[in-house]
């Protein structure tokens, strides 16, 4: 289980860490909708099997924060 709160601020700089860990990324995706967060781009994350692919889940990624507001930091 991960920190919620504290994943999604370190996935707010996923661009500007070089090797960020998308695979995280699933858990927390799925965690937003047991708390009935069920954006688009959430639900794709969730969707994602790991290893994740980074190139392929990070516009996924970008638009998840950008639907919960929260701003992409570098």
């Amino acid at each position: 289980m991960i920190d919620h709160e504290k994943y999604t601020e370190i996935l707010q700089w996923h661009n500007g860490i070089e090797f960020f860990d998308y695979n995280p990324a699933i858990d927390w995706a799925i965690e937003l909708i047991g708390k009935g967060i069920e954006t688009e781009n959430v639900l794709i994350v969730a969707s994602f099997s790991k290893p994740v692919d980074r190139e392929e889940i990070k516009p996924y990624i970008k638009g998840a924060l950008k639907e919960l507001n929260l701003t992409e930091k570098y």
